[in-house]
């Protein structure tokens, strides 16, 4: 499994690619004729200066490939993806995959019941994403806003986002959620406000 990754028309040089099989079972393969389990496997190479990753040989089935890791630092948490599609790869395949990202950004301010900034609370995007109008995957990304309430994704790629957000304080509970939001060229996402709510 090869391929080239290009963000905003750049080449990801840095970035990580990794593919994640599932488990199956092959009728007949096993020992004496009976069924033979197979592990899921993971793999990952990190996209060199000319845009290119080479996976090596990974094992035919469905297999999770994800695009995370950037010049900034920014997608350190476990589960963040700029990008992710899931592939079916046949026995003995050979695929070469071309990742084409285009980036915007999502940024506010997050605001407590008294109208205290929300500093500390976790917020949590969820993307599908979209390439010439359709749907090509999904994305993730978490953070925490800072002391003064603010919280900016910086490379989120094109699509339609939920955003969740929550914070315990105390012995009170906030949340706030925010649906269908559009991101891309022309889309205004970089100076939301949003209001928590007690729960």
């Amino acid at each position: 499994l090869t391929g080239s990754v290009m963000i905003n028309g750049r080449i990801a040089n840095g970035y990580t690619v990794v593919a994640r099989t599932d488990g199956r079972t092959i009728d007949g393969a096993g020992q004496g004729g009976g069924p033979m389990n197979i592990k899921g496997g993971r793999f990952a190479a990190v996209v060199d200066e000319r845009g290119r990753f080479d996976l090596g040989i990974v094992q035919a089935g469905n297999v999770n490939v994800t695009v995370s890791g950037s010049e900034g630092g920014m997608f350190m948490g476990r589960g963040d993806s700029i990008w992710s599609n899931r592939i079916e790869l046949k026995e003995s395949e050979q695929r070469e995959l071309t990742i084409d990202i285009t980036t915007s950004m999502i940024a506010g301010t997050v605001y407590l019941p008294d109208g205290r900034p929300g500093a500390g609370i976790f917020v949590r995007a969820r993307g599908k994403l979209m390439v010439d109008g359709k749907e090509r995957g999904s994305s993730r990304q978490n953070m925490v806003t800072e002391s003064d309430g603010s919280f900016k994704f910086k490379e989120v790629p094109t699509g339609t986002w939920n955003l969740e957000l929550q914070k315990r304080d105390r012995d009170e509970r906030y949340r706030a959620k925010i649906e269908n939001l559009e991101v891309g060229p022309g889309a205004v996402t970089d100076s939301l406000r949003i209001d928590m709510a007690a729960v």
